[in-house]
């Protein structure tokens, strides 16, 4: 189980994670575009490429959206050829559509930039995962500059944890 908390959907977001073992921050986002176009038919779950790389770009287990629904790719047949979970569940059928890879840029505690919050860093602050913590996310909008995480600490004030940068890095919000 996989406890997260942040703002986030299945698409994007920024949140904190706990997997169970190890603490991270994570910046979701659903805007990298796989190569080519996608034909879907309605209540299926075979995927038709044209002009595209699935083997090069795609693997099982990878998320993608299509038409603003997120599916699951299941096996990744050959360049042109993969299925996916659940079936299209549009009313239509899809041509020409383009696919979207959803990715998660997961930094884990110790490779946190600010303070790895283990007791060595500058806070001195020792996170101990299983007491209560008030987490914290600072971001700016359209995500063209920082995302701050951070830990409220033993005075009261953040802990400033990690910061990842997207000013002058991104090409789409």
């Amino acid at each position: 189980a996989t406890v997260r908390s942040g703002i986030f959907d299945d698409q994007n977001g920024i949140f904190w994670e706990f997997d169970g073992t190890q603490i991270s921050v994570v910046q979701r986002t659903g805007t990298k575009q796989i190569a080519g176009t996608i034909e879907l038919t309605v209540d299926d779950n075979q995927v038709t490429g044209i002009n595209t790389r699935f083997l090069d770009q795609l693997k099982a287990g990878d998320r993608i959206i299509v038409k603003g629904m997120t599916h699951v790719v299941s096996h990744v047949n050959s360049q042109t050829d993969m299925t996916v979970t659940p079936d299209w569940r549009g009313v239509v059928g899809i041509t020409g559509a383009k696919a979207n890879l959803i990715v998660d840029k997961k930094v884990k505690q110790t490779e946190f930039n600010l303070d790895s919050l283990n007791g060595a860093g500058p806070s001195g602050y020792d996170l101990d995962v299983a007491k209560m913590q008030m987490i914290g996310i600072q971001y700016s909008w359209y995500g063209a500059g920082f995302i701050d995480f951070m830990l409220r600490g033993a005075d009261g004030n953040f802990v400033y944890a990690h910061r990842m940068r997207n000013s002058n890095v991104n090409t789409e919000a």
